[in-house]
């Protein structure tokens, strides 16, 4: 089962879909985020199942054909699927695509307080 709901996340995560009309803010967090001084904004989400969510926000001006850097946030509710389940299963997708995109870059922070 945990198999099926780390596939179903790689999956949902590569079938993405961006001509979309409208970005709704699913999970609440805001249109636009600060984060290390830049101002980000919301401008694509998916909701394909009732259990997982998914956000992404550029830099102010960026789009997908031309970006620097994208925030993206991924919420599955389930108990199978643990947060560290989910981080290692990215990890794992994104040291994939390196090895074909030189541009490929991540950075994983661990809260020291939870140690997530």
């Amino acid at each position: 089962m945990k198999r099926i709901g780390l596939s179903l996340m790689m999956i949902l995560t590569c079938v993405m879909v961006f001509a979309q009309e409208e970005v709704v803010d699913y999970l609440q967090v805001g249109k636009t985020l600060k984060f290390q001084g830049k101002k980000f904004e919301l401008k694509w989400c998916q909701h394909p199942i009732e259990a997982y969510y998914l956000q992404e926000w550029l830099p102010k001006g960026e789009t997908f054909d031309n970006y620097e850097q994208m925030l993206t946030v991924s919420l599955s509710f389930t108990e199978v699927l643990t947060v560290r389940d989910a981080v290692e299963a990215k990890v794992q997708e994104l040291e994939e695509r390196k090895k074909s995109d030189k541009c490929c870059n991540y950075l994983v922070l661990t809260s020291i307080t939870t140690n997530q």
